[in-house]
């Protein structure tokens, strides 16, 4: 049955239902399919699909009692981290299937792609560097585990984290063959909303996560062109050849995993470089290659033997050496399996003059930042956050944390929410009890030049419900350590500090009393 019956006999089984006005239909055909459709513009992104699993899971929940909170922990801190990174700050949470959380971002240039996946790869190995050392298990302190039982997860933790990454042609209405869907239904009467995305890229994504392993980046072939053509060729291993379920008529699709040791050095700097442990092939375990055939392949192979039965696992493929090599393997998959229209297609919409305006750039559009003083009224001291030294303005310089608004959630929730998601505090935000709405009462107002920008952003005062220990927070590049400090100490960091750093804090400490009576 085609296509386009199996849409008819689907129209047909739910004719009589009654459709909710939220529902954004899909369109299967480049038939326009009503008079309202037609003349409708639809375009075609890169959509840039990447999920984090949690290694191991399974037999974890057999082992100790503690594990509902150790995985939700695990996967918030996933989730932060994510939110917290750059060149990952515009993709949204798609999925959550257990213990795997999978996330969305529509690309529109190589190199945005590029440094995401750097991204990606930077939060894997940040996790497992986490769950290996136990600092993890630190930050769950207070919440039903005991300081004698956060000892023995340390030492007996199994878990870690392995990711995949894939990309795919995202459109509202199907108008090429490489193209994949968007559409939204309804999940409730009450018509909340749910995105979805179809087709045969999105199938290839969920069927290549299988190939990948603890603290592994393993990307889709098209992903790997693309980051090969960025000249990161360097940082693509091809480790084996499967058949995917479905994916290329079942001929054999390249595992390709990414590693960057640049990256890796940075974050297990604490290492003997002798040992060269952030290399490729210096970061497998000793004992990787037992039973494990994608791995022990990766290694026979590098032994050259002469008699290549050897190099290959009961279930491997004999291919030529050049099929091991990144640039030339891909090219030559490209050619054999015609894949050069669609490529051409990606290459076009990730070109940088797409739907861009050269004459004259327009302003960024408008954020409200919502930057909170955290108070511990017990000892009477506010919470400073010292922005790392990659941040994109004011780097190395002290202030007190910022949150994004969001359009679908109220003001004091999605400050709170950041807060919590962001940095591990929980706090209660001083408001106007006066009015019927609860909001946030404004401390002050600024401006923040921001390239040819101004970041526009309002400071709110907070009771603080959790007064984390220093060295419980999660450092990333946005900000990579806090302090409580009491009004005594301002004048030590204020020369080190965002503008009027000192003016905010004294105004706050004078009116301690009234905001927290």
């Amino acid at each position: 049955m085609s296509e386009a019956q199996n849409m008819d006999k689907m129209e047909l089984l739910f004719d009589d239902l009654e459709k909710p006005e939220a529902i954004v239909e899909a369109q299967y055909s480049s038939e326009a399919t009503s008079e309202e459709n037609k003349g409708q513009s639809h375009f075609a992104r890169v959509g840039l699909f990447f999920s984090f699993d949690i290694v191991n899971s399974t037999m974890y929940k057999t082992m100790t009692g503690n594990w509902p909170v150790v995985i939700r922990g695990l996967l918030e801190d996933i989730r932060a981290r994510v939110f917290k990174m750059q060149d990952l700050s515009s993709c949204n949470l798609w999925r959550v299937i257990g213990d795997e959380m999978v996330f969305v971002m529509m690309i529109d240039t190589k190199e945005e792609l590029g440094l995401a996946v750097e991204s990606i790869f930077e939060v894997t190995q940040k996790v497992s560097k986490l769950l290996k050392t136990g600092k993890f298990f630190e930050t769950l302190e207070g919440q039903t585990i005991q300081r004698q039982d956060l000892e023995l997860l340390k030492i007996q933790t199994p878990l870690s984290v392995k990711s995949a990454a894939w990309i795919a042609i995202i459109n509202e209405k199907i108008e090429s063959p490489y193209e994949c869907i968007k559409f939204n239904y309804s999940a409730s009467p009450q018509n909340q909303i749910i995105t979805e995305y179809l087709g045969r890229d999105i199938d290839a994504g969920f069927r290549l996560k299988g190939y990948t392993q603890d603290r592994r980046l393993v990307v889709s072939f098209e992903l790997a062109y693309i980051l090969e053509c960025l000249g990161k060729k360097k940082e693509l291993y091809i480790m084996d050849y499967v058949r995917l379920k479905g994916v290329w008529n079942n001929s054999l699709y390249p595992i390709i995993w990414f590693h960057n040791a640049e990256t890796a050095k940075n974050i297990y700097g604490n290492i003997d470089d002798k040992m060269h442990q952030y290399t490729f092939a210096g970061s497998f375990r000793y004992d990787e290659t037992d039973d494990n055939r994608i791995v022990s392949q990766y290694f026979e192979r590098g032994k050259k033997q002469k008699n290549r039965k050897h190099d290959v696992g009961k279930q491997g493929y004999i291919l030529a050496d050049s099929m091991y090599k990144v640039d030339t393997a891909l090219k030559k998959i490209i050619l054999d399996r015609n894949l050069q229209n669609k490529i051409a297609y990606f290459e076009k919409l990730l070109s940088k003059g797409i739907l861009r305006i050269e004459s004259k750039p327009y302003a960024e559009p408008l954020e409200v930042h919502c930057a909170v003083v955290c108070c511990n009224i017990h000892e009477r001291k506010v919470m400073i956050t010292h922005r790392g030294m990659y941040h994109s303005t004011n780097p190395g310089k002290w202030e007190f944390g910022c949150a994004k608004l969001a359009s679908d959630k109220k003001m004091i929730d999605s400050i709170e929410n950041y807060y919590k998601n962001t940095y591990g505090v929980e706090i209660e935000l001083v408001v106007d009890k006066t009015r019927n709405e609860k909001q946030p009462v404004p401390l002050a107002v600024y401006e923040l030049q921001s390239g040819n920008n101004l970041k526009k952003g309002v400071i709110f005062v907070a009771k603080v419900k959790n007064a984390i220990e220093s060295d419980e927070f999660r450092a990333e590049k946005s900000h990579d350590k806090i302090k409580w400090i009491g009004e005594d100490e301002i004048d030590t960091y204020k020369n080190n500090a965002i503008q009027d750093f000192d003016n905010t804090l004294r105004t706050v400490f004078n009116n301690f009393n009234s905001y927290f009576e």
